[in-house]
């Protein structure tokens, strides 16, 4: 699958992206690979952290969207990277552990270097026009049609429970980013799309009243406090077990220069407390919270019980 690769370095907005050149990039930066496309919350999270974590680390900071494969393709990158690349990766655990249970076991590969935010929602959405009204509306049209649904990371675990669950099942389109699947919900090429709950909800506040996403359930374990109306997914099949939320982590490979990793470890961790930083989290929805490398184990190990129970 052709990759999608975009850099964007300190300071510069996502406008001004420009290709990395990787000549000299080992010398005096350090590259983050996001394995998706533009428009998710990634770009946004990054943005937060890239002035503080260049400041604590001395050197430049700069993002690589290499998109692909699911993930994979950006992933799989930053394993072959060579161990004084200074190659960092954001993934997220609940797909990494997918990955391992499916038989792909990219994370053996992977070493955790900080956990990025808290739990965050996941919600699945309609267009504001859109003839499904709400969970019951869809649940009953997908019983005499196949709905289409982007496809994208987290959301393949989301879906799986959805149809364990509830017999629902959906058509999957190609799609690399939360803003590629809003594009082809609007644009009528798909029925309905999952989206960060957070994402969509500050989507929302921007787009027109035509282009406004009108959500049918939420995962979290309670209804999001700006969507009172919304019932939850554990709520609407009766079980909190059906609670789901996903998380950002840093990883670089397994191989990696340890002393590169510990620093970048220990820089993330210094910056944990920078209040500007985290009032501009707030503003943009993100529940910023860094930690370090026992706790994305531990978020790893949660995931693969979720896994444990939707999959057998």
């Amino acid at each position: 699958m052709t990759s999608r690769r975009t850099a964007l370095k300190l300071g510069a907005a996502v406008a001004g992206s420009f290709m990395i050149n990787r000549g000299a990039l080992a010398a005096d930066s350090i590259r983050v690979i996001v394995p998706w496309g533009q428009g998710g919350q990634v770009g946004q999270l990054f943005q937060l952290i890239q002035g503080p974590f260049t400041k604590a680390m001395g050197m430049p900071v700069v993002i690589d969207f290499v998109a692909g494969d699911g993930g994979k393709l950006g992933t799989r990158e930053t394993i072959r990277s060579k161990p004084d690349s200074r190659t960092l990766l954001i993934n997220c655990p609940d797909i990494l552990a997918r990955w391992e249970f499916e038989g792909d076991k990219l994370l053996a590969d992977l070493r955790p270097v900080a956990k990025l935010t808290r739990g965050m929602s996941l919600a699945i959405a309609v267009r504001e026009d859109s003839a499904l009204k709400d969970w019951q509306g869809m649940s009953n049209a997908s019983k005499s049609s196949a709905l289409t649904m982007p496809e994208g990371g987290s959301e393949r675990l989301l879906l799986d429970m959805v149809k364990k669950r509830t017999g629902i099942s959906f058509t999957m389109q190609p799609s690399n980013s939360w803003a590629s699947a809003a594009a082809l919900l609007l644009s009528g090429k798909a029925d309905l799309a999952h989206f960060g709950t957070d994402w969509a909800l500050t989507y929302n506040e921007k787009a027109s009243a035509k282009d406004k996403l009108r959500f049918l359930a939420t995962f979290g374990a309670e209804r999001a406090p700006e969507l009172p109306n919304v019932p939850t997914f554990a709520e609407i099949v009766g079980d909190p077990k059906a609670a789901f939320a996903f998380s950002f982590a840093v990883w670089s490979a397994a191989t990696a220069d340890k002393a590169f990793t510990d620093k970048a470890t220990a820089a993330l961790l210094s910056i944990a407390g920078n209040e500007a930083m985290h009032a501009e989290a707030r503003k943009l929805r993100i529940p910023l919270q860094i930690d370090g490398p026992q706790v994305v184990l531990e978020t790893l190990a949660r995931d693969r019980r979720v896994l444990k129970d939707v999959y057998g």
